[in-house]
């Protein structure tokens, strides 16, 4: 399992403390995963604001695109998925498999979907007036 942060497009360690993710039946460490450090909070954060630019005039049937990718990705994984946060959580694996990762996926479906029906004004990355 890939544990890794993902900053301005780069996989790296957190350089925070570390957290034992838990097996809830059994107690046992299924993964070690480490935080993200202050300076790694700012670097993501100053890197989301500089795709803020781009990706807010990316046309809509891509945006939508991208959002349809990941619910295939989740239906493709959803066994593995399942099993993990079942793992994790001590749901039942059926009721994971059977209700979650659908929903899951579907939920990405239809945001895919209202990306595609949204009126984008031509600038996009100024916010309008609060009323006074």
């Amino acid at each position: 399992m890939r544990t890794e942060l993902l900053i301005n497009n780069q996989l790296q360690p957190g350089e925070g403390s570390a957290e034992a993710i838990l097996d809830a039946a059994r107690g046992n460490v299924i993964a070690t995963v480490r935080e993200a450090s202050v300076a790694q909070l700012d670097a993501a954060v100053e890197s989301a604001e500089r795709a803020f630019e781009g990706w807010s005039q990316t046309p809509p049937k891509d945006r939508s695109a991208a959002l349809l990718k990941l619910a295939d990705r989740i239906e493709a994984e959803g066994q593995t998925l399942a099993q993990l946060e079942s793992s994790n959580t001590g749901k039942p694996l059926n009721a994971v498999i059977n209700d979650e990762i659908p929903t899951i996926a579907d939920v990405f479906r239809y945001f895919a979907g209202a990306a595609r029906a949204q009126h984008v004004s031509r600038q996009a990355n100024t916010r309008p007036a609060l009323p006074a």
